[in-house]
């Protein structure tokens, strides 16, 4: 045991040295090692080095391209909102003009449909009659306000909704209740307000050809019924001329409607066109003998044809109407018209004689006093004479007479046509 010990301790020293140069030799290969990779390092950056820098370069260039493209991607996009917004714009400009032109054409639409209405003397209903008033707004919403939004367009990038307040919006929360939630402004956009106005303005014009096509029906109408009346008098409507007209003359130029032209304006020029022609027949019925010769209700003593002469007793031919009236009572002409005669007139008496025109010719006898003299025009209100007995009469009462070139005619023709014309006018 001893001698283990002992040559342990002989044999320690040994050892530790051999540890020693052992930790030694791992130390310098690992010194070794290091050097060999770092030289390898070394080595194989200088040989590398020139690809790396060109991969980072291209990197580089690379990621600097995708910002450009980026660039611009958003340079066209600015470039394409400004063109659109700059379309748009021209477009809302040229809609306000095409608007604003719509609105003048529309106004003097309405002042000529106003003045037929007025020429025409039809009390025409409905909306049509309400633009041809004038009583129907030209836009609900004012061109104006579309050129403010035009111009606030103008001055702003990006055009900003300017609000509309709705009719009513304030009526909506009763005084004597709880208020209600305020209802958000509806934002109208300027495209949208031109829309709302163009649409307005569509109203208007198509009332206006409601309007129009009204009046060119009641002036027919007005037209058929003077020529019915005219007809039932015994006249033709076709050959009438107008007493009553000065000289007038010039070549004949027939009218044309193009049937190109807008609903409107064919439509204006057939109404101008009727509108002559029953102008021309007003006055020429205006002349005819359509009236009553005395006030009241026809109340006749003796009709027009055979009847049994008063005085011998015998048949006899009546060539007028005897009218039942007071002593004194005034006489009036049935039309307007020209005094050719006025004097006593033998089995007449005391007569005046009108000339109407178109070989029409009334006769108002046995009259107490006369009123009027040769040349005289004269019209429905004009007093001719008094109601009296001169002449071949047995007492007061007028003699009305109505003569067509020169031949006796029953006057109560005209009186019926006469009627029936009251009756159409007094019809709303």
């Amino acid at each position: 045991m001893r001698g283990h010990h002992l040559i342990t301790r002989l044999l320690k020293p040994g050892l530790c040295q051999l540890a020693a140069r052992r930790e030694t030799v791992l130390a310098v290969a690992a010194a070794f090692v290091l050097l060999a990779v770092w030289a390898a390092v070394t080595a194989w950056y200088f040989l590398f080095q020139d690809d790396i820098a060109t991969r980072l370069i291209a990197r580089q260039s690379e990621m600097q391209q995708n910002y450009e493209h980026k660039l611009a991607e958003l340079r066209a996009q600015l470039d394409r909102a400004a063109s659109q917004r700059l379309v748009e714009q021209n477009g809302l400009e040229g809609r306000l003009a095409e608007i604003s032109a719509r609105q003048s054409q529309l106004e003097t639409r309405q002042g000529i449909l106003a003045k037929l209405s007025n020429e025409v003397g039809i009390a025409a209903t409905g909306t049509g009659a309400d633009a041809a008033r004038g009583d129907v707004p030209l836009a609900q919403a004012p061109p104006r306000a579309a050129a403010a939004a035009t111009d606030e367009a103008r001055r702003k990038p990006t055009p900003e909704p300017f609000g509309l307040r709705l009719r009513g919006a304030e009526s909506d929360q009763s005084p004597a209740g709880p208020p209600s939630t305020p209802r958000p402004e509806t934002r109208v956009l300027p495209a949208e307000r031109l829309t709302q106005i163009q649409r307005s303005l569509n109203a208007i014009e198509g009332a206006q050809l409601q309007t129009l096509h009204a009046l060119l029906r009641a002036t027919e109408a007005q037209m058929s019924g003077l020529r019915d009346a005219v007809g039932e008098a015994g006249l033709n409507p076709d050959v009438l001329d107008n007493p009553a007209r000065g000289g007038v003359g010039g070549p004949f130029v027939p009218l044309v409607i193009d049937p190109g032209a807008g609903s409107f304006d064919s439509m204006l020029r057939r109404l101008r066109a009727s509108h002559a022609q029953l102008g021309l027949l007003r006055r020429t019925a205006a002349a005819l003998p359509f009236g009553r010769p005395v006030p009241g209700d026809i109340d006749l003593t003796s009709g027009y044809g055979y009847r049994i002469d008063p005085f011998t007793r015998a048949p006899a031919m009546h060539t007028g109407i005897d009218f039942r009236a007071d002593y004194g009572a005034p006489v009036r002409a049935a039309g307007t018209g020209q005094v050719v005669s006025a004097e006593y007139a033998g089995g007449y008496g005391n007569m005046v004689e009108v000339d109407h025109g178109n070989g029409v010719i009334t006769r108002y006898a046995h009259l107490s006093s006369i009123r009027a003299a040769v040349g005289d025009t004269v019209d429905s209100a004009t007093v001719l004479g008094r109601v009296g007995s001169t002449g071949r009469s047995t007492g007061a009462h007028l003699h009305y007479e109505t003569r067509v070139d020169g031949e006796p005619v029953d006057p109560q023709r005209f009186l019926r046509a006469g009627s029936r014309l009251a009756v159409m006018q007094s019809d709303p």
